[in-house]
């Protein structure tokens, strides 16, 4: 009787360890989706926007254009997102499948700015996590 008792609390744990992990992996792929949306809605519209106006002018450069600092600050939020990838706070298979290819395309976009403000100072790591997932995304999508 007192095994039959020892094994169920076994089981009992067992799945509730299983149970706790699985709604963690949940919460957490949620949670990126949730971030993921709210900078597609705050940052990717208007680098969007952005860009096609800088298409449609080839006077303006991204680096020397009158949206410099607005897309500064876009990439800043960009990189805190990305903190959160590398960090393991969001899911990085959850962004790959919910956009990693149009993440790649921003940092592509946005490859110009990166670039001019490492150069401009060398010994600040200017959006290294932005980097890093650009670099793990794109091994995923080898």
């Amino acid at each position: 009787m007192e095994i039959a008792a020892f094994v169920i609390s076994v089981i009992a744990v067992v799945i509730t360890i299983a149970q706790y992990f699985a709604q963690t992996r949940r919460s957490r792929m949620q949670d990126t989706l949730n971030a993921y949306n709210d900078l597609q809605d705050r940052v990717f519209e208007k680098i969007n926007q952005i860009s096609r106006e800088l298409s449609q002018d080839e006077t303006l450069n991204i680096c020397d254009s009158k949206y410099r600092n607005e897309i500064t600050g876009y990439l800043a939020n960009i990189e805190r997102f990305c903190v959160g990838i590398n960090t393991g706070i969001y899911d990085k298979k959850t962004v790959k499948r919910c956009g990693g290819k149009y993440l790649c395309k921003i940092y592509g976009i946005l490859w110009p700015v990166i670039e001019e403000k490492r150069n401009r100072e060398p010994d600040i790591p200017h959006y290294n996590e932005f980097e890093k997932t650009i670099e793990k995304l794109r091994k995923m999508y080898k």
